[in-house]
């Protein structure tokens, strides 16, 4: 439980951020060249990315703890 903890569980959320921080990398490379105000529709596609990944993660987990198959 423990390696897992550690391992998977950090890795997951390492790359579910990564995403959105490029995301909002554009975001903020799209305001210095156009200027204007934070503008959501520039990083909203990295942010749904983001979190399908992290929630195929949990359906995953959550099923093979169902059928017994990963027991923590």
């Amino acid at each position: 439980f423990v390696l897992w903890r550690f391992t998977v569980c950090t890795a997951l959320h390492l790359s579910a951020s990564t995403v959105f921080g490029l995301g909002l990398a554009k975001m903020w490379q799209h305001q210095q060249t156009h200027g204007g105000r934070f503008d959501i529709d520039v990083c909203f596609r990295y942010y749904v990315v983001a979190v399908v990944v992290h929630a195929a993660y949990n359906a995953t987990v959550m099923l093979l703890h169902l059928t017994a198959i990963l027991v923590f």
